[in-house]
């Protein structure tokens, strides 16, 4: 007749405290957790990539509250509030020719309305510097990694403990 072994069960209860504490894990939380990170480093990108005269434009960003707009959708808006913010994103079109008046200030052209000199416009198209496109492609082609990240040090957190 064959013996059966022994068994212990404490560290098969030990697992089982963990896998209740971690079904106690807000996934809401974590989601919030994990959107603020992803939108803070597209946010910091795009500080990067903008452009400095007097350095307004830099200072302009922001980061809105993260929203849930259904499900386990979230949104977080990355906001650059200067009036031509979108002009030195995307581009924009000039007239050739036409006089702009002001003076310049070593390689910096500054806009004077009073000003009797100036400058004539040369092109027609200022290309655009995408500096909040190119920070959203550049954390859109890292996410997954910085989300399986995230969950692991999540699980780490949780199982590592006793």
């Amino acid at each position: 007749m064959a013996r059966w072994g022994k068994v212990d069960f404490k560290d098969l209860k030990k697992l089982q405290k963990k896998m209740q504490k971690f079904e106690k894990i807000d996934s809401e939380v974590l989601c919030i957790e994990i959107a603020k990170n992803l939108a803070q480093r597209v946010y910091r990108s795009a500080v990067k990539r903008t452009p400095v005269k007097s350095g307004e434009l830099r200072k302009a960003w922001s980061v809105s509250e993260v929203v849930n707009v259904g499900g386990a959708t979230y949104e977080i808006e990355i906001i650059n509030s200067m009036e031509y913010a979108s002009y030195v994103e995307y581009g924009h079109r000039q007239q050739p020719g036409r006089f702009v008046p002001g003076y310049w200030k070593g390689n910096d052209f500054i806009y004077d309305p009073d000003s009797h000199t100036g400058m004539v416009l040369k092109v027609s198209w200022v290309k655009g510097r995408f500096m909040l496109t190119k920070a959203e492609q550049m954390v859109d082609s890292k996410k997954e990694q910085i989300i399986e990240k995230m969950l692991l040090e999540k699980l780490n957190e949780v199982f590592s403990s006793d």
